[in-house]
């Protein structure tokens, strides 16, 4: 394999939200995708999920796109540790996000040139260009997602 597909979730869910069993009740989407050959990552972003801290809808979408970078830089050097065995490396990375999580893959492929496929699901997208990514550190990586949200809607810890 020399593509591994990168899944990003949106603010409503974790990870959990690409395990969900189609209607035969079978198996989820990622799982599909592996039995068809396809090496599949979801990881939690920030807050969410297995990482908890800190509160993931008081997470700035700089924080996501960092980590979203350091995953795909690991996943094609091999600098990651699997349960047996060797570490692939992966030549090509594709990112799968879903709402939000579309925000985060487009703005990291934007940024770092780093990712070769992109799947925006319910995500309407900026279109990125050349000339408008040099706008993104100012403008989109500075939204916190509690000011998306508004006041009323953070939780405080």
């Amino acid at each position: 394999l020399d593509t591994v597909d990168l899944y990003q979730h949106a603010l409503a869910a974790g990870k959990e939200y690409w395990h969900i069993p189609a209607d035969d009740g079978k198996v989820g989407h990622v799982e599909h995708m592996a039995q068809r050959g396809r090496a599949t990552l979801t990881i939690d972003r920030l807050g969410y999920g297995q990482r908890d801290h800190p509160y993931g809808k008081n997470t700035c979408l700089s924080s996501d796109i960092s980590v979203n970078h350091q995953f795909i830089t690991q996943l094609k050097s091999g600098d990651y540790t699997v349960d047996s065995g060797t570490a692939p490396k992966f030549s090509h990375v594709a990112m799968i996000g879903h709402s939000i999580g579309g925000l985060i893959a487009e703005a990291e492929t934007a940024l770092y040139g780093d990712v070769t496929q992109i799947i925006l699901m319910n995500w309407n997208g900026f279109t990125f260009t050349p000339t408008g990514s040099t706008q993104i550190p100012s403008r989109i990586t500075a939204m916190c997602i509690k000011h998306y949200l508004g006041p009323q809607r953070e939780r405080h810890v």
